[in-house]
Protein backbone atom coordinates (compact mmCIF):
# COMPACT_ATOMS: atom_id res chain seq x y z
CA UNK A 1 0.00 0.00 0.00
CA UNK A 2 1.96 3.14 -1.27
CA UNK A 3 -0.20 5.32 1.26
CA UNK A 4 0.82 3.27 4.14
CA UNK A 5 4.50 3.86 2.85
CA UNK A 6 4.10 7.34 2.49
CA UNK A 7 3.11 7.46 6.17
CA UNK A 8 5.68 5.87 7.57
CA UNK A 9 8.36 7.66 5.69
CA UNK A 10 7.25 10.76 7.86
CA UNK A 11 6.67 8.97 10.82
CA UNK A 12 8.91 11.00 13.27
CA UNK A 13 11.25 10.10 15.72
CA UNK A 14 9.21 11.67 18.76
CA UNK A 15 6.17 9.79 17.52
CA UNK A 16 7.81 6.61 18.15
CA UNK A 17 8.60 7.94 21.70
CA UNK A 18 5.05 8.72 22.50
CA UNK A 19 3.72 5.96 20.92
CA UNK A 20 6.65 3.20 22.79
CA UNK A 21 5.79 5.43 26.24
CA UNK A 22 2.65 3.23 26.50
CA UNK A 23 3.11 0.07 23.72
CA UNK A 24 5.76 -2.10 24.00
CA UNK A 25 6.57 -3.37 20.03
CA UNK A 26 8.75 -4.87 18.20
CA UNK A 27 10.69 -3.35 15.09
CA UNK A 28 12.19 -5.82 12.27
CA UNK A 29 15.11 -4.46 10.08
CA UNK A 30 14.88 -6.43 6.93
CA UNK A 31 18.01 -6.89 5.05
CA UNK A 32 18.64 -7.99 1.25
CA UNK A 33 22.03 -7.97 -1.01
CA UNK A 34 22.45 -4.12 -1.56
CA UNK A 35 22.58 -5.35 -5.70
CA UNK A 36 19.93 -7.47 -5.36
CA UNK A 37 17.96 -4.25 -3.90
CA UNK A 38 19.36 -1.95 -6.92
CA UNK A 39 18.21 -4.71 -9.58
CA UNK A 40 14.41 -4.35 -8.30
CA UNK A 41 14.78 -0.82 -8.53
CA UNK A 42 15.79 -0.83 -11.63
CA UNK A 43 13.55 -3.46 -12.96
CA UNK A 44 10.52 -1.77 -11.17
CA UNK A 45 11.94 1.50 -12.88
CA UNK A 46 11.41 3.29 -9.06
CA UNK A 47 14.02 6.18 -9.95
CA UNK A 48 13.00 6.31 -14.12
CA UNK A 49 11.57 9.57 -15.03
CA UNK A 50 8.52 9.64 -16.96
CA UNK A 51 7.54 6.46 -16.41
CA UNK A 52 8.33 6.66 -12.55
CA UNK A 53 6.55 3.62 -10.84
CA UNK A 54 7.47 3.83 -7.35
CA UNK A 55 4.75 6.56 -6.59
CA UNK A 56 5.77 9.41 -4.21
CA UNK A 57 7.39 7.47 -0.90
CA UNK A 58 10.30 7.22 -2.64
CA UNK A 59 12.38 11.05 -1.54
CA UNK A 60 15.66 12.70 -2.94
CA UNK A 61 18.78 12.91 -0.77
CA UNK A 62 19.05 16.29 -1.19
CA UNK A 63 15.57 16.46 0.48
CA UNK A 64 15.50 17.95 4.44
CA UNK A 65 14.61 14.07 5.52
CA UNK A 66 17.61 13.04 4.25
CA UNK A 67 20.59 12.12 6.61
CA UNK A 68 23.03 11.41 4.24
CA UNK A 69 24.28 14.53 1.94
CA UNK A 70 24.13 14.37 -1.98
CA UNK A 71 26.77 14.03 -4.36
CA UNK A 72 25.22 16.67 -6.82
CA UNK A 73 21.67 18.33 -7.64
CA UNK A 74 18.73 16.35 -8.38
CA UNK A 75 18.84 17.19 -11.92
CA UNK A 76 22.80 16.82 -12.16
CA UNK A 77 22.84 12.91 -10.54
CA UNK A 78 22.25 9.59 -12.99
CA UNK A 79 19.61 7.28 -11.43
CA UNK A 80 22.61 5.03 -10.51
CA UNK A 81 23.60 7.83 -7.79
CA UNK A 82 19.60 8.77 -6.88
CA UNK A 83 19.37 5.01 -6.14
CA UNK A 84 22.59 4.28 -3.90
CA UNK A 85 21.76 7.52 -2.26
CA UNK A 86 18.63 6.16 -1.19
CA UNK A 87 19.77 3.26 -0.21
CA UNK A 88 22.69 4.81 2.08
CA UNK A 89 20.27 7.53 3.40
CA UNK A 90 17.97 4.14 4.27
CA UNK A 91 20.46 2.24 5.66
CA UNK A 92 21.35 5.46 8.11
CA UNK A 93 18.10 6.02 9.42
CA UNK A 94 18.30 2.32 10.50
CA UNK A 95 21.20 2.52 12.36
CA UNK A 96 20.14 5.67 13.71
CA UNK A 97 16.97 3.91 14.97
CA UNK A 98 18.81 0.91 16.30
CA UNK A 99 21.31 3.35 18.13
CA UNK A 100 18.70 5.61 19.50
CA UNK A 101 16.22 3.10 20.88
CA UNK A 102 18.10 0.22 21.49
CA UNK A 103 18.39 0.51 25.28
CA UNK A 104 14.32 1.41 25.10
CA UNK A 105 12.07 -0.90 27.40
CA UNK A 106 9.24 -0.96 25.22
CA UNK A 107 11.23 -1.65 21.67
CA UNK A 108 12.40 -4.64 20.76
CA UNK A 109 14.67 -4.39 18.02
CA UNK A 110 15.41 -7.38 15.16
Amino acid sequence: NWELCRQLQRWRVWRVDAFAADYPFQVLIVRRHMAAVLKSMFDLNWFGGKGRACGQFLYSVNSNISLVRALDRDEDMDIFDKAIGHLFDVEAKAQLFKRRFASHPNIHIH
